[in-house]
Formats: C-alpha cells, sequence, structure tokens
C-alpha cells in the first residue's frame, strides 16, 4: 500500500504543477500584473483536495491506483474532515510521515479521521 500512496502523492502533485502552470500562462496571456505566484501552488493544492475529495472521495492518483478515501467518523459532516485532511497536508514534514507509521497512515489520515481504501 505504500507504493500506492507514494503514487497518489507523485499522480496529484504532477496534476497539481499542470494546473498551476496553465493558470499562469492564462495570466501571462491576459497580462494581469499579480506579482506572487509563490502563493500560487499551494493554493492551488488545497482547491485540488477539498474540490476532488470533498466531492469524490478520491483524486486523480487515487482513481489511476484504485483507491480511495473512507471516512470513519460520520457523526461530523464529511467537509469537515476534507478540510482537517488538506490543511493537514501542508505540514512541511507530513510526507515522510509515511515512513514512521508501519500502517502506512499518514498524519492527514490520523487528524481527519480517514483511511485510504482499495476500491
Amino acid at each position: 500500500m505504500k507504493i500506492k500512496r507514494f503514487l497518489n502523492f507523485v499522480i496529484d502533485a504532477f496534476f497539481i504543477l499542470v494546473i498551476t502552470l496553465v493558470i499562469i500562462v492564462i495570466i501571462s496571456f491576459l497580462d494581469l500584473n499579480i506579482v506572487r505566484f509563490k502563493y500560487l501552488n499551494p493554493l492551488v493544492a488545497l482547491l485540488y483536495y477539498v474540490v476532488m475529495e470533498g466531492l469524490l472521495e478520491k483524486t486523480i492518483g487515487k482513481y489511476i491506483t484504485k483507491t480511495k478515501v473512507k471516512y470513519l467518523d460520520e457523526k461530523h459532516h464529511r467537509l469537515f474532515y476534507v478540510l482537517i485532511r488538506t490543511f493537514t497536508r501542508m505540514i512541511p514534514f507530513e510526507p515522510i510521515s509515511v515512513i514512521l507509521n508501519w500502517k502506512c497512515l499518514m498524519w492527514h489520515d490520523l487528524l481527519s479521521k480517514s483511511r485510504v481504501v482499495k476500491v
């Protein structure tokens, strides 16, 4: 499962980068004076994960690896846990959390009470 989790990360990072570059090209083409591109990639990543996991329980990487997000706590609205899961991904050392956990759980899984499962 660690390989699938890594593939999810790589595939999603690729699509986030492509979306970011498309937005930069559009902004440049429209000749808008937006100087601060350094915040664009994290913003695209936040929107990507909230929209994909919030609506579909899958990202593009999870579609390709045939996995999905399963939320363990059904008491609260899923959007609450999607936001926790998404913002936890922004912790700088979060990607190495999978190495530290033998159950292949990352911090964003633990804090959002979710698991990535096979479809």
